[in-house]
């Protein structure tokens, strides 16, 4: 399959999902995709992400949050799924009180896709890690 620029392939996609899906099970996150127009800053979702896990509640993730990444994905509601593993590693970073080397949510989900999937094509990881740079860039705490 031939991957055109700001796009990213089946097999990735569904890498994507697995872990998603993975992470939802394992931490027991409760999330639905709604309507909601405003999605706030990144930082404010991923403080809200890790509320509703807290107190059990189920997380609403805005369907907004589809267009920040700006990914053409060949399995469609894969930004969903990606939003909701960066949120969570987003906020897993906020939390650590240890001033290590400065942290990066971009870096940590590709580490952890790469792990999942070692035979993507760089290129896909490339992509993403672009995409992911993206959104962070534009996303203003609000």
């Amino acid at each position: 399959m031939t991957l055109v620029a700001g796009g990213i392939g089946q097999d990735m996609c569904r890498t994507i999902i697995r872990a998603g899906v993975d992470l939802s099970i394992g931490q027991r996150i409760g999330w639905r995709v709604t309507d909601r127009h405003e999605h706030g800053s990144l930082a404010a979702l991923s403080r809200e992400l890790h509320s509703c896990q807290t107190d059990g509640r189920r997380f609403d993730l805005p369907e907004s949050v589809q267009g920040l990444f700006g990914l053409r994905c060949d399995i469609a509601d894969t930004p969903f799924p990606l939003a909701i593993l960066y949120l969570w590693i987003l906020g897993s970073l906020d939390d650590q009180s240890d001033p290590g080397p400065e942290r990066n949510a971009a870096d940590a989900l590709i580490w952890q896709l790469s792990r999942l999937a070692p035979d993507l094509p760089y290129r896909e990881f490339q992509e993403l890690r672009r995409a992911l740079d993206r959104a962070a860039s534009v996303d203003v705490e609000m």
